[in-house]
């Protein structure tokens, strides 16, 4: 039994190529993509590796995106998860309140290294430069309009029941809010992401991250895109889920729909 169960862990993890840049970043592939044409490109960002590509969940739109419509799926371990742990350091979100408090700029240290995986595989891939975008969920959405709002050739980002205060978390229930860490406050991104494509999707009863909190922050894109004209498509959803933190049964239907419709 146990060898069955070893052999059904790897089949189901086969799909994922494991690489490591020049400068030393490792990072993981998934998708159904073709090297023969221009590739579109989605950064997915979760947790580690392991569980942003190697599950339909976290995979989020890059699930039917990567099996449906030929695009690449790319993903790295986030800070203080999977091979960025620290020893005598909490892990995960408790290593990011932690950071946060000994004033380590890690939201920086993350894009550069979805920068340098950038870099790497345009040099590698045929990687069509209209359709370079990025998803995350939660913890992930949050830094993945951090990376959408650092990174020029970031056309779209797609986030799922994101963070978008880290105050609003219990790890940083502790922490003293006066931040130490310049690039940490996502509505100073905000001038950044009206260049952008943006796609939102958040319960209406949230309170892990804060549905109201979200819906705030989309507030101040609204207001700003009224203000200095329309730039990148953005779209806000705010539906019923009554499991609170995960994405509302349908978001998923929605953000394929809106991404594909970007390009046509």
């Amino acid at each position: 039994m146990l060898f069955i169960c070893f052999v059904l862990f790897c089949k189901a993890n086969d799909s994922i190529k494991h690489f490591i840049t020049p400068n030393g970043i490792n990072y993981g592939i998934w998708g159904n993509y073709t090297t023969s044409d221009k590739i579109p490109l989605l950064f997915v960002l979760s947790g580690t590796i392991e569980e942003s590509l190697g599950s339909p969940y976290f995979r989020q739109c890059g699930d039917q995106l990567g099996q449906e419509y030929g695009w690449m799926c790319v993903s790295i371990d986030l800070p203080y998860h999977g091979k960025y742990k620290q020893e005598g350091v909490p892990s995960e979100l408790a290593g990011w309140a932690y950071g946060f408090d000994n004033g380590i700029n890690f939201v920086h240290d993350n894009n550069i290294r979805l920068q340098s995986v950038l870099n790497e595989l345009i040099a590698r891939y045929h990687i069509d430069l209209n359709r370079i975008a990025v998803c995350g969920t939660s913890r992930g959405g949050y830094l993945a309009m951090h990376f959408a709002a650092f990174e020029p050739r970031i056309n779209a980002a797609l986030v799922f029941a994101p963070v978008v205060n880290l105050f609003c978390l219990k790890e940083f229930s502790i922490i003293d809010r006066s931040s130490k860490v310049i690039d940490s406050d996502l509505y100073k991104k905000i001038p950044d992401l009206l260049l952008k494509n943006l796609f939102i999707v958040i319960g209406a009863d949230d309170k892990r991250v804060g549905s109201d909190e979200v819906i705030q922050f989309a507030h101040e894109i609204v207001k700003k895109r009224l203000t200095g004209g329309m730039l990148g498509n953005f779209e806000l959803n705010v539906m019923n889920e009554p499991k609170g933190h995960t994405t509302p049964k349908g978001g998923l239907d929605r953000a394929v729909k809106w991404i594909l419709e970007l390009n046509e």
